[in-house]
């Protein structure tokens, strides 16, 4: 392949009056783009640049303000801004030709001594230095000489170059070179023609389709077959020039620095942490480390072969040795016949072929650890918010800066061609493999260089360097940058911690357009071949096409695993694997594992199954890995192969034992393997705080698994018009279930989804049996029907004991207080030391029910009087909520119409618990809202004297308060807890490692709710979706209730003993005799919280462990400022932590069965539980009561109470005893020896309980079962 064309002459001519267009219009432009980029020297934006100080010459601090320091020539200083304006000014606007012609008087001696100034003065510390010198270097000159120098560089007339001392050395030797090897014209001819390329490359030409600025004239259209024959050579020039790589590699950690001084982005986010592999090679690639070379290093910020959000290629020398992919195509061809004569003309060829070589070419160097590594190509780099674009170059050096080593000597530069040729013999002083043997022993025995490690691995510093310009010319990888204005930012600290395997070695594969987009991507699109841009482009497309023609290679040869030093010394690994009972949970792709220890790591090794059932559903096998002893086991990795067609795989968990050592792991995952996230992390099971950890990079591991999580797990952004605004975060995306990842939901969840939709669809067949009882048109309000339907369900389903009694007594008072103390309403009653004065009850009202000569105030005394009241629903937006929505269609028959309206009222209920041998409690007076009543005029008060006639005030009354109490329990403890759990599981994820004890006790509990959750925000949440369909509340007012409930509780200060003592319900069971739901409860929340105490302390030995456990901490504030519960603090101390924990486990478990499990039981029967009423609130008694007719008009009608029982049905926990019982852990998350005493202790107490309350239950007529503990699930399940 030839090299280009030069430049047609009516081009070059007009080169002149473009320069002063192309320089006065990017000075603008730049300007510009720095002042809507950059903040003011006085902003703390923490997404911005920071300006940085530098001393000028005269020793005082000077800030680099982009906006003042476009031109290294102008100065906004008042003592040297007339020198450079009369030395430089003009440059900015005429080109170079008339600059030195302009210009052509000598210098007296005087004058001319101060030439050295250049490598006296280096341009970083103050670039007037080079720019004063360059002037007089050129005044001193005759005017050919002059004109060849100043076409020397393009680079030295924009602006864009600060070279350092050695890179200014470099040029000024590769100028002699070619000056001494071509005569004098022919050197000028060239060094022009490079320069004119530059020139023709840069001015800028926008596309009237795209509106992308394009070089003029392309020569060779990208796309085109030039362009194709360009790339096939690549490759072919590619594969020749590394098909001797013997490269060596690490595998560590990089870490994104705290503070960043680059604009926000969605990449490099401070903290964040990745897997990172290494490789360290020479370009062109030898068998020979003594060779002369450039020095590679790629770097992959993940731990797989190929996929990864980033890879970055980088060498040795600060520019590249061509500018666009023919002059590289050029340039590689050359180097490819390894002859010496041709490697000298392309070097000769043009002047930065000779320049970029010899400061990227390396003889013998000590390390490939101290060498510097820069990007060949340039990257378009994006800010968060997307409307700022800049370009970027990365470099890495070594963290503790120590020198390079290895650069051509002046005296061997006249020599690189024939250094570079196959012919070259270098001394045989070193052995052919000392960098790669000197690398692997600074890995494997960091303590012998102090300086460059801190606890473990060597440490690399990732730098990145800015411009705010998008011209053209900024593309060029053939210039340097300025670096006073561009400096090199630290971005991410890099850690090598073990040697990379020889078989990982060869899989590894890097191609520079792996990128993350939208922060990072290659420049284009590309026009022709003669781009800048073209030559990243060229790269990505040659190594991606060898790529897909070579298979990753999984295994390295015996030759290749013994110079590695790999395989040394082989043991045995034995691997039992347990594929999880989950729908499509087995896999056909290949698995492969990779252990890592203390003494290193093992390549990823294939599992060879030997039977095909080995990776299906609930499948169990053994394999038996044969690798190097890496010592005591770190952590392993997983790896599922990705294959054209999706297979995921669903692993428990792992057994591995290890003969060496005579030890065996038990390694939890229970997590899916996908496409997306095919590589998982797993430990052994003993949990492990932070801080506690072996070794920084076991740390980073957590901080990586969090991040993957984090990514994976996005809030959801909460903006006025969602609907569930006021609500508990969730995750972005999650509006269906197929949104949810894998690891969120259970089997059962897809089933779940689909009978919500045919239940708004109006398709109830699977509560067919049971719905006939209840919605049949022949059925009346009467005890005579009443009796038959009991007596007909207690004959058809077991379980049914309460609902049978409920339908059979629910007319009187005793059942009435029953259900209020021990049925599932909310904790509402408590008792009263005083008379609230907005209910309006005198002694006359109620004097028959308390008996003789007794009055309120001493019975109060006495500590029986109780109420219950729903102030909530007493908001000016809920009371008597009597509005139709004629487009929501409630029932499937009236899609359409307009529906009657519905009501409900905020009642206040006096109760009293009975004197006598066997007391229960009563209700003897109750309130309605005072909304309701006429004209303003004092509340009615119904008591038992308005117990006339078969259908009475006081049963009516009774129906607004289970009415009132039907919509405030469904819309509070029992949605309003299920909302709050969900951002709770997230945060978990996102915060907390696997290893974390809190997680591993906390996330058994919170399984399915973000998958049950997502469903219920489809289908039973919207304003038209199912809970609106049945309850009072419509029209946004019951997401209005459930946010008022939500906003009322504290997790961190959630305390049912608590609940009871501000009830002050705590004393007294001689006046409250059997409240089981107190006692229930209360004996549940003490078993959970000295079980949460026991496990906790395992972990944590003191309050100071809580307060410095930063993951802990993080998953607070996540909650807070994510998931919206504004409430919560951090735990300072082991008592707090475990109130809070033992909150969550109790609110998952105990709560959700008591709220839950007795639904069918309080709602199948419509007059005991309304979900509204369809007629207003009573303004005035009826002395005769009402009549049947009357009646059904002010209860549902049969298709509402159809639709109500079958929505019941569904969040219904149902009768059987729970799969997965409270105290059951089944899972392998713990393996330490004291936690699982603690559980067994746990499961002791819940077997105490549980005999207890059967013993209780057996001798009464209406047992209270809700709470045994066989009957509580361990997680939220419907």
């Amino acid at each position: 392949m030839t090299s280009s064309p030069s430049p047609d002459d009516a081009l070059t001519s007009s080169l002149s009056a473009k320069t002063v267009n192309s320089f006065e219009s990017e000075e603008s432009a730049m300007q510009s783009t720095w002042s809507a980029a950059l903040p003011s020297q006085e902003s703390s934006d923490p997404g911005g640049f920071q300006f940085h100080l530098r001393k000028d010459v005269d020793g005082q601090e000077r800030s680099l303000d982009p906006d003042a320091r476009l031109d290294p020539l102008v100065h906004d200083d008042d003592e040297h801004q007339s020198t450079a304006r009369e030395a430089t000014g003009d440059a900015l606007r005429r080109s170079s030709f008339e600059l030195l012609d302009d210009h052509p008087s000598p210098l007296n001696e005087d004058t001319t001594a101060g030439v050295s100034l250049w490598s006296e003065t280096s341009a970083e510390v103050h670039p007037r230095s080079y720019v004063q010198t360059e002037r007089l270097q050129r005044m001193s000159m005759d005017k050919k000489q002059r004109r060849s120098i100043s076409l020397d560089r393009f680079d030295a007339i924009s602006g864009a170059v600060s070279p350092t001392q050695h890179h200014t050395d470099i040029r000024q030797n590769a100028v002699d070179i070619i000056s001494r090897e071509l005569n004098p014209e022919e050197s000028e001819r060239r060094t022009r023609q490079e320069a004119d390329l530059f020139q023709k490359l840069s001015l800028p030409k926008v596309d009237a389709v795209s509106g992308r600025r394009l070089p003029t004239a392309p020569i060779m259209p990208w796309g085109g077959p030039e362009a194709a024959a360009v790339v096939q050579s690549l490759r072919v020039n590619h594969d020749h020039l590394t098909r001797n790589r013997k490269p060596v590699g690490a595998v560590g950690f990089a870490v994104v620095n705290d503070e960043l001084r680059i604009p926000t982005n969605d990449f490099f986010v401070p903290g964040r942490k990745f897997d990172v592999r290494l490789e360290h090679s020479s370009f062109p690639a030898s068998r020979d480390d003594r060779r002369v070379n450039f020095k590679t290093m790629s770097i992959k910020l993940s731990d797989q072969d190929v996929d990864s959000p980033l890879d970055l290629v980088l060498r040795t020398g600060q520019i590249s040795p061509y500018c666009a992919a023919d002059g590289m195509d050029a340039y590689q061809t050359a180097l490819r016949t390894g002859k010496a004569k041709i490697i000298k003309d392309a070097l000769l060829s043009k002047p930065v072929c000779m320049e970029a070589t010899l400061d990227g070419v390396r003889y013998q160097p000590e390390s490939y650890y101290d060498q510097h590594y820069y990007s060949p190509v340039v990257y378009n780099f994006r800010s968060a918010d997307g409307a700022r674009k800049y370009l970027a170059r990365f470099r890495v050096i070594p963290k503790d800066e120590v020198p390079e080593t290895g650069r051509l000597q002046p005296d061997q530069m006249d020599n690189v061609a024939d250094f570079l040729s196959h012919d070259f013999v270098p001394s045989t002083e070193k052995t052919n493999n000392y960098l790669r043997e000197e690398y692997r022993q600074r890995l494997e025995q960091p303590s012998t260089r102090p300086s460059v490690v801190n606890s473990q691995g060597l440490r690399y510093d990732l730098q990145i360097q800015m411009s705010p310009s998008s011209d053209d010319k900024w593309y060029n990888p053939c210039l340097l940058w300025n670096e006073p204005y561009h400096p090199w930012l630290s971005l991410a600290t890099l850690t090598a911690v073990d040697p990379l395997p020889g078989p990982s070695l060869q899989s590894t594969q890097f191609s520079v357009g792996r990128l993350p987009a939208p922060t990072l991507g290659l420049p284009g699109p590309v026009s022709s071949v003669q781009d800048f841009n073209s030559v990243a482009e060229a790269l990505a497309q040659a190594t991606a096409a060898k790529q897909k023609a070579e298979p990753v290679p999984r295994k390295a040869n015996d030759a290749a695993a013994a110079e590695s030093g790999y395989g040394a010394k082989q043991a045995e690994y034995y691997l039992y694997c347990i594929t999880g009972d989950r729908l499509n949970a087995g896999t056909m792709s290949n698995v492969f594992v990779c252990i890592v220890g203390t003494k290193g790591r093992t390549a990823f090794q294939k599992l060879q199954p030997r039977y095909k059932t080995d990776f299906e559903r609930s499948g169990k096998a053994t394999f038996i890995v044969v690798d190097k002893p890496v010592g005591e086991l770190r952590y392993m990795k997983v790896l599922k192969e990705k294959q054209a067609t999706p297979s995921d795989w669903y692993l428990e968990y792992i057994v591995l034992s290890t003969p060496y050592n005579n030890k065996s792991y038990t390694l939890p995952c229970y997590r899916w393997l996908t496409d997306r996230i095919c590589t998982l992390t797993v430990r052994d099971g003993p949990g492990v705080l932070y801080l506690a950890e072996s070794s920084e990079d076991v740390q980073a591991q957590r901080s990586i698994e969090t991040s993957t999580r984090s990514e994976q797990l996005q809030w959801r952004i909460i903006h006025g018009e969602n609907p569930f605004s006021m609500l508990p975060g969730y995750l972005r995306g999650a509006d269906h279930l197929s949104a949810v990842p894998s690891d969120l939901q259970s089997d059962s969840m897809t089933a779940l989804e689909l009978q919500w939709r045919e239940h708004r669809a109006g398709k109830f067949s699977l509560f067919k049996t049971i719905l006939k009882f209840f919605t049949s048109r022949k059925a009346t309000i009467s005890v005579e029907f009443e009796k038959t339907l009991a007596d007909t369900i207690a004959d058809k389903y077991e379980n049914s004991k309460v609902m049978v009694h409920i339908i059979r007594h629910w007319r009187e008072d005793a059942e009435f207080g029953r259900q209020l103390i021990n049925g599932i309403s909310p904790l509402r009653i408590r008792r009263l030391e005083t008379m609230p004065s907005d209910l309006k009850v005198t002694n006359d009202m109620v004097k028959d029910s308390l008996g003789q000569d007794r009055t309120l105030e001493e019975e109060i005394r006495g500590g029986r009087i109780f109420m219950i009241s729903f102030p909530e629903l007493l908001e000016p937006s809920i009371i008597c909520l009597a509005e139709a929505d004629s487009n929501r269609g409630s029932s499937r028959k009236q899609k359409g119409k307009q529906l009657p309206p519905r009501f409900v009222c905020a009642p206040k209920v006096l109760l009293y618990s009975t004197r006598g041998d066997k007391p229960v409690i009563v209700p003897i007076a109750i309130q309605l809202s005072e909304a309701q009543t006429p004209n303003g005029g004092e509340p009615i008060v119904y008591t038992k004297h308005d117990d006339r006639g078969t259908y009475s005030d006081w049963m009516v009354a009774k129906m607004w308060v289970r009415a009132a109490a039907t919509n405030a329990l469904l819309l509070g403890p029992n949605l309003s807890f299920h909302l709050m759990m969900e951002p709770v599981s997230i945060a978990l994820l996102r915060n907390l490692p696997a290893v974390h004890p809190v997680h591993k006790l906390l996330v058994q509990h919170l399984k399915d709710i973000v998958a049950i959750n997502t469903v219920y925000r489809q289908h039973v949440l919207p304003n038209d979706g199912a809970l609106p369909e049945v309850l009072a509340l419509t029209k946004g007012l019951h997401l209005q209730y459930i946010a008022k409930v939500i906003n009322s509780v504290d997790l961190g200060q959630f305390d049912a003993e608590m609940i009871f003592r501000k009830l002050n319900l705590l004393t007294g069971d001689d006046i409250l005799p059997g409240f089981w739901l107190r006692d229930d409860s209360l004996r549940h929340w003490a078993a959970i919280k000295e079980f949460v105490r026991e496990f906790l302390r395992v972990y944590y030995k003191s309050d100071s462990a809580v307060v410095s456990d930063k993951e802990f901490a993080g998953f607070i504030a996540d909650l807070r400022e994510n998931g919206c519960l504004t409430s919560l603090t951090l735990p300072q101390s082991m008592e707090q932590l475990v109130q809070f924990v033992t909150a969550i486990v109790y609110i998952c478990t105990s709560h959700h069965a008591l709220v839950s499990r007795g639904l069918l039981d309080t709602f199948a029967y419509c007059p005991n539980s309304p979900s509204c009423m369809m007629k207003p609130p009573p303004t005035s008694r009826h002395p005769t009561g009402y009549t049947e007719q009357q009646m059904k008009e002010m209860l549902p009608n049969p298709d509402h109470v159809e639709r109500f029982i079958a929505f019941v049905m569904l969040l219904f926990g149902g009768y059987k005893p729970a799969e997965v019982a409270l105290g059951s852990y089944q899972e392998r998350y713990f393996t330490e020896e004291s936690c699982l005493v603690a559980i067994e202790k746990f499961r002791g107490r819940l077997r105490q309980i549980s005999e207890d309350i059967r013993l209780r239950n057996a001798n009464v007529e209406c047992p209270f079962e809700y709470l045994l503990p066989e009957n509580v699930h361990q997680y939220f399940t419907v």
